[in-house]
């Protein structure tokens, strides 16, 4: 019997996108798919294209933001596997097979992560790759590939009752609350599983909640990122490792996203962030030290995108 699968989608109003996010999870030709899309109550056509997919579930009405979205999906879950889609994204052309062949694999793997990318689709509709994410393998996911790699949620696929065990995302940070997630689960170490094919394609566009390509949520982000770990240092039940691989991690986003915004023109923003990161953490230098080659490839990674990514530009286009 293949494994079920559920996919949760949180949307509002996009409905340029969210075809060809829905669009890319029925080419996996999955036979044991459920996809749940939470909508906020669009209004810009975004219901009538779902409606073409009588496959979906979908569940429209307001809600408090995307993790609001998230969690009242995955309460609805019914599958074996779970992954969350967004709605302005695409799952990669075979992924479930790759990752349902992991779990087989395994069977005591309780997450399967793989690599991912960031997008900006140029005028003609190429991809240009701007952001390649991938992990070393591991059979453990714990807090150290979170300081060093972030949390990447989507490319993540959770046993249901793996991730059921860490719900719900925290409301109380409206940007970081899958940072804050990522956290609480590494720090439980499930047995894990790594691919290194692309699993997960995000797209960079003006209208993202951070995957804009003028950062203007970047400052914003930051501050919810280091709020996030902030907390989580203060947990008492932390191992000598754990506390030292979560103060790089807020290391590191106080360097990488400092020098960002610097960069960009936001010199006031870059400053307060680093002066909370050495507040925070006097030893912030020293910290970094032993991230320095993983801290320079966060300021600026930029590649090109192969040809196999051609199937994938076809598929973001669907409906445009």
């Amino acid at each position: 019997m293949s494994l079920r699968f559920s996919i949760v989608t949180a949307c509002l109003n996009r409905a340029g996108m969210v075809e060809s996010a829905v669009e890319s999870v029925r080419a996996q030709a999955w036979p044991n798919v459920e996809h749940i899309v939470v909508d906020g109550g669009s209004t810009d056509g975004t219901l009538d294209i779902l409606a073409q997919y009588p496959e979906l579930r979908v569940f429209s009405g307001p809600d408090s933001g995307v993790f609001d979205a998230w969690n009242k999906g995955l309460a609805r879950i019914t599958g074996d596997v779970v992954c969350i889609l967004n709605s302005d994204d695409l799952l990669a052309p075979g992924t479930l097979a790759r990752v349902a062949a992991a779990f087989a694999g395994a069977p005591q793997t309780e997450v399967v992560s793989g690599s991912a990318f960031n997008f900006v689709e140029q005028p003609d509709g190429a991809w240009q790759v701007v952001y390649e994410h991938r992990e070393s393998p591991g059979s453990t996911l714990d807090v150290e590939r979170m300081a060093i790699w972030g949390p990447c949620v989507n490319a993540r696929f959770f046993r249901r009752a793996t991730i059921e065990r860490h719900l719900p995302f925290n409301l109380a940070y409206p940007l970081g609350a899958d940072n804050d997630f990522m956290l609480r689960v590494a720090h439980a170490r499930p047995v894990a599983a790594y691919l290194e094919d692309f699993v997960y394609c995000y797209r960079t566009h003006a209208g993202s909640l951070s995957m804009d390509p003028d950062q203007r949520n970047l400052a914003r982000g930051t501050r919810a990122t280091l709020d996030v770990v902030e907390k989580f240092l203060s947990r008492n039940d932390l191992s000598p490792p754990e506390r030292r691989h979560a103060l790089e991690h807020h290391a590191i986003r106080v360097a990488a996203n400092s020098i960002s915004l610097a960069n960009r023109g936001s010199f006031g923003d870059a400053c307060r962030i680093l002066v909370r990161g050495l507040v925070f953490n006097p030893w912030l230098l020293l910290t970094l030290l032993r991230r320095r080659r993983r801290v320079s490839g966060e300021i600026s990674r930029k590649v090109s995108a192969p040809a196999y990514f051609k199937p994938l530009e076809r598929a973001a286009n669907v409906g445009r």
